[in-house]
């Protein structure tokens, strides 16, 4: 891209794992250095990028080591790097910033010029702080640099550092050949605390995050964020108690979406999945949700075989939602909304307020031990009534009270073998929701 033309670059990607950084507006890519001389050339290119991509950190932490935060630039591109601020004619307080990075480190000089492009909305960071194989050794390498700084720059100067961002996005590296091999990637929850205090964060969705079972602390001492303008929180496949979700949505009081996937290592679950202890921290977004989605994912190779005695599985139940006035979409499964035991368990519209459109069941617990809404007799290895009979009840009751609003239920069920006993409570399901006016569809797994 050069300096003069008239094309602004309204998006980059810095690809770590690799030595240029692309610009999406150019046809072709260019080390990082002259990129960073092009952008800072033409004030008019620092104000026209509204996206920013940076992939690959971690990955190259993990192979050179922790020392990609210090490695320096050379006297010639640190001499062109000041040079180019100087020459920008940006403003004292940006000219500042970037002059004042020490040692000239490179990954300093990203984080900087990233957290003050005054027009970015959207970030998206794709890294990682350890992997699996430190689960053996109990290690805890250091965090990734890059993000580190750019934590400190939000908690420095919140109204300087991405004044404008309203999306962010932290994801860990993943392959399309091998869709579980994100959960060889940790992001420490103390990694992404920092976003939670942008003034603008409207979207914020964060994989793979854990605590390691400690207790968060915010890095403001004393200061709670209150991220009133938070709209949006996605949390896939995270590890963290429920104390620690609880100050994440204390911290998210005005949250519209919440999509959440917990994980359960079973191999180092320390105790049980407390499900009224979420459903009272949910009580704190009851005025302004309106789109849920919770799902359990039991995890590692102790998963299949699950029959032993031990604190991998749920406790209580959400319960009712009845409260939840703004409530339009819901994405559960029967044993965390009603219970593990389908026994004595409560109606649908008993919980699910008036106000639902769409419902989602789904069935990602089908394959624990002694799962009861499979209607098995597991004591005497054997059917004790036809299979998912408790699933169809449930949902057939829930059809024929007609819920006011209902648009749409939707329906997975795993099959495991029991091809025509689930085509029959399909063909019964979608029956029963044609006669009340709602759309029904049942995902049949394997």
């Amino acid at each position: 891209m050069d300096g003069s033309s008239s094309v602004l670059p309204a998006s980059i990607i810095w690809n770590s794992g690799q030595p240029d950084v692309e610009l999406v507006s150019s046809s072709s890519s260019s080390p990082i250095i002259g990129d960073m001389r092009r952008l800072l050339r033409n004030p008019a290119h620092l104000h026209s990028v509204r996206h920013a991509a940076i992939r690959r950190i971690g990955v190259l932490q993990q192979q050179l080591g922790p020392g990609l935060a210090a490695k320096p630039l050379t006297v010639e591109q640190k001499f062109a790097f000041m040079t180019h601020i100087m020459e920008a004619n940006l403003p004292a307080s940006i000219s500042a910033a970037l002059s004042q990075n020490d040692e000239g480190q490179l990954a300093g000089a990203i984080a900087i010029l990233l957290s003050r492009l005054p027009s970015l909305d959207t970030l998206e960071i794709q890294t990682f702080d350890r992997t699996d194989d430190d689960e053996w050794t109990r290690s805890r390498p250091p965090g990734d640099p890059v993000v580190l700084l750019l934590g400190q720059l939000i908690l420095s100067d919140s109204s300087a550092s991405f004044p404008n961002v309203t999306v962010v996005k932290v994801l860990v590296p993943s392959l399309e050949e091998d869709p579980d091999g994100e959960f060889k990637y940790y992001v420490y929850a103390d990694t992404v605390l920092s976003f939670f205090y942008l003034p603008r964060i409207r979207t914020l969705e964060l994989h793979r995050v854990e605590d390691g079972g400690q207790p968060i602390n915010w890095p403001v001492l004393g200061s709670t964020p209150s991220a009133t303008n938070l709209e949006e929180l996605v949390l896939s496949k995270v590890q963290l108690s429920e104390a620690n979700v609880n100050q994440l949505l204390q911290a998210s009081p005005n949250l519209k979406v919440l999509r959440w996937e917990h994980v359960i290592d079973a191999e180092y679950a320390g105790s049980w999945l407390n499900l009224a202890s979420l459903q009272a921290s949910l009580e704190t977004l009851k005025g302004s949700l309106e789109d849920f989605s919770f799902s359990l994912i039991l995890w590692t190779s102790t998963a299949i075989d699950c029959g032993e005695p031990g604190p991998w599985g749920i406790r209580g139940a959400l319960a009712s939602l009845m409260s939840f006035e703004r409530l339009r979409r819901l994405v559960v499964s029967l044993p965390v909304l009603l219970g593990w035991e389908s026994k004595n368990s409560p109606r649908l519209d008993e919980v699910l307020p008036t106000g639902i459109q769409r419902l989602t069941i789904t069935n990602e617990m089908f394959y624990w031990w002694h799962y009861r809404w499979d209607d098995l007799d597991w004591e005497g290895d054997g059917l004790n009534v036809p299979r998912w009979r408790s699933i169809e009840a449930k949902i057939l009751e829930y059809l024929e009270g007609r819920p006011p609003n209902l648009e749409e239920l939707r329906l997975e069920l795993s099959t495991t073998g029991e091809d025509l006993r689930a085509q029959e409570v399909r063909n019964k399901l979608v029956s029963a929701g044609e006669a009340c006016g709602i759309n029904v569809t049942v995902e049949l797994k394997p």
